[in-house]
């Protein structure tokens, strides 16, 4: 199964969004909204840029994996262009990839190319402040900051130079002798905080023309600066290379003011199935295990996979997840995965689960309950569905992301679980990962702030009565704490 997941990222981990390489030309852009930005100035060519960025393009994708998953890579694809559209100065060819990189981090190369960590999607808790993050970038693109940097550093002694400042020093490591001009990836990095300024107030201009509230931006910030002060080492790559502007919420409110925004604009849509589709794979490895060749994992390579596990144990262990959102019992021969952000969890015996997807195993994830045609007008924020609407969008988006699966038990209300109210569907079909009949148990929770917690317990169809005792047992002790 590949597991989707629809969850609002809670628990943010090393979240360092590398607003990198924006280029930068002398001039102004009145085209753009009230606030009149002004373009850096560069020692090199927009074409000099094209090239840089192709080629530090190239090493980055060695370094690290794309996330494979077509869907996934073409809704970053839409939204990227859809807010580059309205970027201004140079046209440059924007590109934008998913990495299947944990960490939350996001960084443009000069002339386009941007890549978004699975990490970034799995912390924002809607479209608006993902294109919040990729506006950001873009504007750092649009303004050239990254070459400006550089020219500001050295007088560009070979521009091949970049590649290793943008690609060294940890992040994506070093490359060889290039990234040593440069001094392992310190000058691209640093922004300064009117630079910060710069790329917030240009990347709320391009949200507001493509419909997006300009202040999810700031709140997806804002979500990073509260992590670092209560995890300070999780955030310092990023405030280090991202100083942070002062009163940068209130600024960007007041660029808002002043472009006029006047409510929500048409969404491309898909960011919900997105998010449960990388909520429901494997923990993503982090950026040094990706330089390290990643997690090696199941994977489907046109013919049918042959899963087989050993039995679960009959003795449970308690997995209490990190956010103290739920504990629950597991077989002490299984392991544990938790996800980069929210409360997602992975529960499986060795072999049973894959970047392609879970055959045997259990996954638990938060949903974070938005009825867009019902917004708040004090808040401007969409109320809560109620248990029912959400259980149904769950279960769509896991149909689409799933289509060999089919409703054939529910969705209807059952008894408590965990304590709270809850709702019950059995899916099945057969998956084209084993090319055996799979059975699919699901049950959603209602939280006390409005969201969904929900488990999906997941077997080939032909040995579910193997666990059915064990999936009965785990759902038994599940607690609940929000």
């Amino acid at each position: 199964m590949k597991s989707k997941t629809l969850r609002n990222g809670m628990s943010y981990t090393l979240a360092f969004i590398i607003a990198a390489l924006p280029l930068t030309t002398s001039a102004t852009s009145p085209a753009l909204a009230q606030t009149q930005v002004k373009v850096a100035k560069s020692c090199a060519t927009p074409q000099q840029d094209l090239e840089l960025g192709q080629q530090a393009a190239a090493e980055a994708e060695k370094q690290f994996q794309l996330l494979n998953d077509q869907r996934v890579q073409e809704y970053v694809r839409r939204l990227g262009q859809n807010l580059a559209q309205y970027a201004p100065g140079e046209r440059f060819p924007y590109s934008f990839k998913v990495l299947n990189v944990g960490e939350i981090n996001a960084f443009a190369l000069p002339g386009g190319p941007t890549y978004i960590n699975r990490g970034t999607i799995e912390a924002a808790k809607n479209e608006a402040e993902l294109a919040g993050v990729m506006a950001h970038e873009i504007a750092h693109v649009a303004l050239r900051h990254g070459t400006a940097n550089v020219c500001r550093a050295q007088n560009l002694q070979g521009l091949a130079g970049v590649i290793g400042a943008v690609l060294g020093n940890g992040a994506l490591g070093t490359i060889g002798s290039v990234a040593a001009q440069i001094g392992a990836g310190s000058v691209l990095m640093k922004n300064s905080r009117e630079a910060e300024t710069d790329a917030d107030v240009l990347g709320s201009q391009i949200m507001a023309r493509a419909g997006y509230d300009p202040v999810s931006m700031a709140d997806f910030f804002e979500t990073l600066a509260g992590e670092q002060s209560r995890e300070p080492g999780k955030l310092e790559r990023w405030f280090s290379d991202h100083p942070q502007p002062r009163d940068r919420r209130d600024r960007i409110r007041k660029e808002s003011q002043l472009l006029n925004y006047r409510g929500p604009g048409r969404e491309i849509g898909g960011f919900g199935e997105v998010r449960q589709m990388l909520g429901g794979m494997p923990k993503a490895p982090s950026a040094q295990q990706a330089q390290q060749g990643g997690q090696q994992q199941p994977t489907r390579s046109g013919q049918p996979v042959n899963v087989r596990v050993d039995p679960p144990s009959s003795r449970l262990k308690t997995y209490r997840h990190q956010s103290g959102a739920y504990e629950i019992q597991y077989p002490e021969n299984w392991q544990a995965a938790a996800g980069n952000v929210g409360v997602n969890a992975t529960l499986y015996p060795n072999g049973g689960a894959g970047q392609e997807g879970i055959v045997y195993g259990v996954m638990i994830d938060s949903y974070l309950s938005q009825n867009q045609q019902n917004i708040d007008p004090r808040t401007r924020r969409a109320r809560p569905l109620s248990l029912e609407n959400a259980t149904k969008e769950i279960l769509d988006t896991t149909l689409k992301g799933n289509d060999y699966l089919r409703v054939t038990e529910g969705p209807s209300r059952t008894g408590k679980v965990g304590g709270r109210d809850a709702m019950y569907a059995m899916m099945i079909g057969r998956s084209p990962l084993t090319n055996r009949d799979e059975r699919v148990v699901f049950y959603n929770m209602q939280l006390n702030n409005g969201d969904h917690l929900y488990i999906l317990f997941v077997t080939p169809s032909d040995d579910f009565r193997n666990y059915q005792n064990l999936f009965r047992r785990m759902l038994q002790s599940l607690r609940v704490n929000q």
